[in-house]
């Protein structure tokens, strides 16, 4: 066999952009796949967005974070609905203490339990109505909880399923899944939940994925994959979000140990907590897909015995035109073991035939290795200077940028047209085949590593490169050397196909959820799969094709996202002020985090701003910020009662009483210059080991007082400092912001807090054993 039988120069130029143009119809055929499927008729049993969309319209009026006032009337709203389709809701009520959360919360979940035809374990449907302080939560999760309202209003229609089914419409999810953890702490035991359903939005728009299970989920995923008409999902989506540091109500459902799924639309990030999150942004479609999954697996699972929903866990995931891929997860490492085998075979055939050294494979190998960090580390250091050109993308949230779509062609094409180039590079120094044979022993590291630590992400890297190893193996032999340049191109691109099919899609919601702050990762990943695809590459190399092609056109993209770089009232630029006071100190400020301000917050400040550390608020451990002296607000600061002070002479116990004087719906307590060695927090455990800076961060306490019991090593002095926070500026003559200009997410921005801080000094230890404070707790001044 010549050694241009798989590399490159094997085709002429215009086969070879015919040959582009097919996998590039590939790649729109994998990114049409993770549209919104178009909608499907409601009828008198389906499921309508329109109907939906009128409750998201209300619930969606303005933000509803726990504690507030908007917050009651929506949970007022959801309960007359549900009275209004004939049911009778209860409120369950409770005060929660997390401290994996450093929180403490007064919630109240609604929750509604409709009898089935048969006795056993439940199915539960659950989407959260507490929303972040600056969002109006159209989609996050306002949408989901008016697809329960609308599924609940079409089964109405058709009786009850042969399971109980239950709706948990849960509280305060936003600040730790605290509802969700009230309801496990007061559930019946056993658990009467066979199963749960969990509805999210990480955006607004978008297709619905199933993104994370429970484990022992073989017979979930085969029951999802047949009652669901476009599914979305793969193992690889767990394996990721079990890496990052995200939490869902599911979280606490399956820390208990209960089946279930966890279902969310993932475009348009940029409203994800934010003002963005109107209804007029919110994409109908996404609504209409959630509504159609949430309504066939209500069916579905309603009418099956949950009691034996739990099975071996699979390796799963969707592929266009096919549906859904699965296999037991125990085949991954049997599924490598195959794989290995098979690229030994291809690696004797080529030393066989081309006289590849094993060597020259493994320096080829070190050589992919290197070139893949290379441009996944340029294409993040191209990143860093397009934030330098453009400083506005610091500003934004969640790392990514209004016009992330040109930035991921963009960054897509510069991989591949990068890539081909290396390899264009190496080939003086390489025969093409042991390149190919280097990116393939790469492929098969990362298979292994894959098939042992996360089996979920295996079938990632096995079923793309396996149809490559079977051409190249066909290709060896004395039929595939007899083949045409151009019948060699179609095979590779034929065994390039699934790959392609398989890799956009994941690579765009990788792109998604990582954004541009974590490019290097996504592009790492793309030149992984480019490594696997090494063969065709190179049979494509011409020079009006590869590396030319992608490389002018990520040029052209990277324009595009220059020209759309800006802000507009579309797409608004995040500004950040808020006010802090300490009435005792007499000290109150107009303060923002922004690194730069703007246009609009310089209203607040001198015309020589600084940043300082405003001890009187914040404490010593606080960061600089832009500081400036304001007016005090009159309003009263939270109020500290000392309930406790004692000493056995070992332990000194201090219980206080705190409270929002203004019934602010959010308190922050700190204790400064000493470690805490346990506490409780109404009157339950909270911390039972030393802390050096202990924090508790209480929501929804304003109708009733929170006691902390702090117990501390004696003899040492220490303060007790204390917030309460209100969502919005306390100023009327504030100027409102331009509409090119939002809320800060996700930080202090538009709220207004007091401060409190309580002096103790060292307690006097007494004989026998028996302490008392030298000084009650009084306020700092």
């Amino acid at each position: 066999m010549s050694q241009q039988a798989v590399g490159r120069k094997s085709a002429s130029w215009w086969s070879a952009l015919l040959a582009v143009t097919a996998l590039l119809a590939l790649v729109a055929v994998g990114l049409r796949h993770i549209g919104v499927p178009a909608p499907s008729g409601a009828g008198a049993t389906g499921f309508s967005s329109a109907r939906a969309m009128r409750h998201v319209e209300r619930l969606a009026r303005a933000p509803h974070a726990v504690g507030t006032a908007e917050h009651a009337q929506v949970r007022a709203y959801l309960l007359e609905q549900i009275k209004a389709l004939g049911y009778v809701a209860q409120v369950q009520s409770g005060t929660v203490v997390s401290a994996k959360h450093e929180r403490a919360a007064q919630v109240s979940n609604i929750v509604l339990r409709i009898p089935g035809r048969a006795p056993g374990k439940a199915l539960m449907l659950v989407a959260h109505y507490d929303t972040a302080p600056s969002s109006p939560g159209a989609a996050d999760d306002s949408a989901s909880v008016s697809a329960i309202l609308e599924t609940l209003q079409v089964l109405k229609a058709q009786g009850p399923l042969q399971n109980d089914l239950i709706v948990l419409l849960s509280d305060g999810e936003e600040i730790g899944s605290m509802g969700a953890q009230l309801f496990m702490e007061q559930a019946a035991r056993p658990n009467p939940v066979g199963m749960v359903l969990n509805f999210e939005f990480r955006g607004n728009s978008g297709p619905i994925w199933m993104f994370e299970t429970s484990a022992g989920n073989g017979k979930l995923i085969e029951e999802w994959s047949k009652a669901v008409a476009h599914p979305l999902g793969s193992s690889l989506l767990y394996e990721l979000y079990r890496l990052m540091p995200n939490d869902t109500d599911m979280s606490v459902f399956k820390a208990h140990g209960t089946p279930g799924m966890n279902f969310a639309a993932g475009d348009g990030f940029n409203s994800y907590h934010s003002e963005l999150d109107t209804v007029k942004r919110l994409d109908q479609g996404s609504v209409q897909h959630l509504g159609d999954i949430m309504l066939a697996l209500t069916r579905h699972f309603g009418n099956r015995d949950l009691n034996h929903i739990q099975a071996d866990n699979r390796i799963y995931f969707d592929l266009p035109a096919f549906g859904v891929v699965s296999y037991p997860a125990l085949l991954a490492l049997p599924l490598c073991l195959l794989w290995l085998a098979l690229f030994g075979w291809v690696t004797v055939r080529a030393m066989r035939v081309q006289q590849v050294g094993a060597a020259r494979i493994g320096l080829a190998l070190l050589a992919m290795l290197l070139s893949c960090a290379v441009v996944a580390a340029a294409c993040q250091a191209l990143w860093m200077l397009l934030t330098i050109i453009h400083p506005g993308y610091a500003l934004l949230p969640h790392g990514n940028t209004y016009n992330g779509t040109w930035y991921l062609a963009a960054f897509s094409a510069l991989a591949v047209g990068l890539f081909a180039a290396i390899m264009g590079r190496l080939e003086r120094r390489f025969k093409p085949l042991e390149l190919t044979l280097g990116a393939l022993l790469l492929a098969s590291l990362v298979l292994i590593a894959t098939s042992l630590a996360l089996p979920g992400a295996s079938f990632l890297f096995f079923w793309p490169s396996l149809p490559v190893l079977l051409a190249l193996l066909w290709l060896l032999s004395a039929r595939g050397q007899a083949l045409s340049a151009g019948m060699r191109l179609l095979v590779l691109v034929a065994a390039a196909a699934p790959g392609v099919l398989i890799f956009t899609p994941l690579m765009h919601l990788l792109y998604t959820a990582l954004t541009q702050r974590l490019l290097g990762i996504s592009v790492l990943v793309l030149m992984l799969f480019l490594g696997m695809l090494a063969p065709v590459l190179q049979a494509l190399r011409q020079r009006f094709v590869l590396p030319f092609l992608p490389l002018v056109a990520s040029l052209a993209l990277l324009l595009g996202g220059a020209l759309s770089s800006g802000f507009d009232p579309a797409h608004p630029q995040p500004s950040s002020v808020f006010y802090a006071e300490n009435p005792d100190a007499g000290a109150a400020y107009w303060l923002s985090d922004s690194e730069q301000l703007d246009g609009w917050n310089r209203q607040f400040f001198s015309a020589s701003p600084k940043q300082a550390v405003v001890k009187e608020v914040f404490g010593v451990r606080a960061p600089p910020l832009w500081a400036q002296p304001a007016p005090a607000s009159h309003q009263a600061a939270p109020v500290l009662t000392l309930v406790e002070d004692r000493s056995d002479g070992a332990l000194r116990s201090v219980t206080l009483e705190i409270a929002s004087a203004r019934r602010a719906p959010k308190l922050l307590v700190f204790v400064d210059n000493i470690a805490v060695q346990s506490s409780t927090v109404q009157g339950r455990p909270f911390t039972s080991g030393e802390t050096a800076h202990w924090r508790l961060e209480a929501d929804g306490m304003a109708s009733q007082a929170l006691q902390v019991r702090l117990n501390l090593k004696p003899g040492q002095p220490f303060n007790v400092r204390v917030r309460d926070v209100s969502y919005e500026l306390p100023a009327s003559a504030v100027q409102p912001r331009p509409a090119a200009m939002m809320v800060e997410p996700l930080g202090r921005s538009d709220t207004t807090q007091l401060t409190r801080i309580m002096q103790f000094k060292p307690t006097l230890e007494l004989a026998g054993g028996q302490g008392a404070a030298a000084l009650a707790g009084t306020p700092a001044r």
